[in-house]
């Protein structure tokens, strides 16, 4: 109405909608809180039980495609939402033991030890310590067989149910075994 010039003024904004770039695999059972029972204060916590983040059970979530850049919607000049791009393609190869599940998630068919080799994710039926069994690595319970490659420390505890083969020595734990240890 004023005839003024509009050069340089914001007339209306948008903003385009995009979709998930720079995608990983997040490996989520690397993750896994603390469970706690909220009604049990005062007890004692384990901290062997609590390290041992390298044995899943069946139908864990294992891993997951994540995005660097997660997808966005956009907004058109009448604010109106605009469905965000599709993401950015990321194929993970799975293996024995993993199931797919909708929304790129991956879950064990079985307990095992989830082997990841670049975007190749399986599950290992056996469980290999290349060291010690100690504070670091925590207790293992595991339904199958377990090698490790070091001893076995004080105070640890190894139960399986297959063969147990400990290369060095086992130095007062607790050691369960279904079949044979050497």
């Amino acid at each position: 109405e004023q005839k003024e010039s509009l050069e340089g003024l914001e007339i209306a904004t948008g903003k385009a909608p995009i979709g998930g770039t720079e995608p990983f695999l997040f490996l989520t059972y690397r993750e896994s809180p603390l469970s706690l029972d909220p009604t049990t204060e005062g007890t004692k916590v384990d901290m062997r039980e609590i390290q041992q983040r390298t044995i899943v059970k069946t139908g864990a979530l294992i891993a997951e495609i994540r995005f660097k850049n997660p997808r966005q919607p956009g907004k058109n000049v009448f604010n109106a939402v605009i469905p965000p791009l599709p993401d950015e393609a990321f194929e993970v190869k799975t293996g024995e033991g993993i199931d797919t599940i909708e929304g790129g998630k991956f879950t064990a068919q079985f307990d095992g030890v989830p082997v990841v080799d670049g975007n190749n994710l399986t599950i290992a039926k056996a469980y290999v310590v290349n060291g010690d069994v100690n504070m670091r690595v925590g207790n293992i319970r595991f339904d199958g067989p377990v090698e490790i490659k070091g001893s076995i420390d004080s105070g640890a505890i190894v139960e399986c149910t297959g063969p147990l083969v400990v290369e060095q020595s086992i130095l007062g734990a607790k050691v369960r075994c279904k079949t044979t240890i050497d």
